[in-house]
Parts: structure tokens; sequence; C-alpha cells
């Protein structure tokens, strides 16, 4: 194993890469986002603070 793909892993898979697996990578954010914005706006509500506080990321 070379220590370059072992601390920086993208250089193995990068070459293997292609528009068909970005497709899936895609959907899956989209319907990630689409699950995760909306609760994170009830969560802030739920808490009594303005639902653009759900949508702030943790520090």
């Amino acid at each position: 194993m070379d220590l370059e793909n072992y601390f920086v892993p993208v250089l193995d898979w990068a070459p293997r890469y292609g528009l068909a697996k970005f497709k899936y990578d895609l959907l899956a954010g989209v319907t990630i986002a689409s699950l995760a914005i909306p609760q994170g706006i009830s969560y802030a509500r739920l808490a009594n603070l303005p639902p653009i506080i759900g949508l702030c990321l943790p520090s």
C-alpha cells in the first residue's frame, strides 16, 4: 500500500469515478438535503428560536 493513497484516499478512487457515479451521488445529496433542511427548521421552531437558526451549522 502506498503511503500517499493511505493518507489521501481520493488518489485511489478518483481515476475510476465517472459521470454515472456522480449522478447517484447528486441524487443522494438532493435527497438528504430535502430531508435535513425542513428537519432543522422544525427543531428550531420547537426550541422557540427563529427558523433560520435551524439552518446554521454548529460551530
